[in-house]
């Protein structure tokens, strides 16, 4: 693999980049996503089995609860709590 100027060499068959994002993260860098594009592939099989659903919902079965919702709710004596109001800073509103 060699860097030509600002340009990334990717192989998909091994899995890396140039980069190197993709060997240390396990997930796809910006210069294989392009790539897939242009080859018509899916994405999907080249990212790290640990970054699916599936492995998410395997890890964390034991501690997460699925939330019951909010028409089950138990309704409390107290004062909805509702955002912070906005406040106008001084000086000159900045342009957008």
């Amino acid at each position: 693999m060699s860097t030509i100027g600002e340009k990334f060499v990717v192989n998909v068959d091994n899995m890396e980049c140039n980069c190197r994002k993709w060997g240390i993260t396990g997930i796809p860098c910006s210069h294989s996503l392009a790539t897939m594009k242009f080859l018509n592939l899916s994405v999907d099989p080249y990212v790290a089995h640990w970054f699916t659903k599936s492995s998410y919902e395997e890890i964390y079965y034991s501690i997460i609860y699925p939330v019951n919702g909010q028409d089950v709710w138990e309704i409390t004596p107290f004062l909805d709590v509702l955002p912070p109001l906005k406040r106008i800073l001084p000086g000159r509103p900045k342009k957008k």
